[in-house]
């Protein structure tokens, strides 16, 4: 068990106003930060898992002002500021436990603040979607120019993922073994 070393001195003790801040700031901060190393082009698998996050990331984003949208909610409202909080908070916890369930093998079950996480942003997604439909929000297709845009844009990316995970390594291994030789 390591512990954070502290000089156990009283805040008065200290003579500028910079060094007072430090001691309550370490005080309060742990001991080591850890690092994390989510290697997005390591493999198919990996690639999938960092662009879940960032889509679960833009869709939290998003719900925040789709609720706000339509459910006539004033920004300034305390009830939104303590949604995002919250939502801060508990991503903090649930993304370092979605990145040691990706990344460890011997964790076998995903943690508690990663799922309670995914269950607020699927019930936000749920109430917008609802409510949003009953005012006839969602009633109007995609505009044509959008849909070939995403096709487009989604057919491109296949394409290099293809190329990336399927075409380049066995040229490379080829090249390797060629000049091992």
């Amino acid at each position: 068990l390591e512990v954070k070393e502290y000089r156990w001195m009283n805040v008065s003790q200290i003579e500028n106003p910079v060094g007072k801040v430090r001691r309550v700031v370490g005080q309060f901060s742990p001991e080591s930060w850890d690092s994390f190393n989510w290697h997005p082009l390591e493999s198919p698998k990996r690639l999938c898992t960092v662009l879940l996050v960032y889509f679960l990331m833009l869709l939290c984003d998003f719900n925040a002002f789709a609720i706000k949208y339509i459910l006539w909610i004033p920004p300034r409202n305390p009830l939104n500021t303590f949604r995002l909080l919250l939502l801060w908070a508990i991503g903090m916890c649930g993304s370092r436990e979605f990145y040691e369930y990706t990344t460890n093998p011997k964790v076998k079950r995903l943690g508690h603040h990663a799922w309670l996480a995914g269950m607020i942003i699927l019930v936000e997604v749920m109430v917008w979607w609802k409510y949003g439909r009953s005012v006839g929000e969602w009633t109007n297709p995609f505009p044509w120019s959008v849909i070939v845009g995403w096709i487009v844009a989604s057919g491109l990316f296949g394409a290099w993922v293809v190329y990336h995970f399927h075409i380049v390594p066995p040229r490379y291994l080829a090249a390797l073994e060629k000049y091992r030789a």
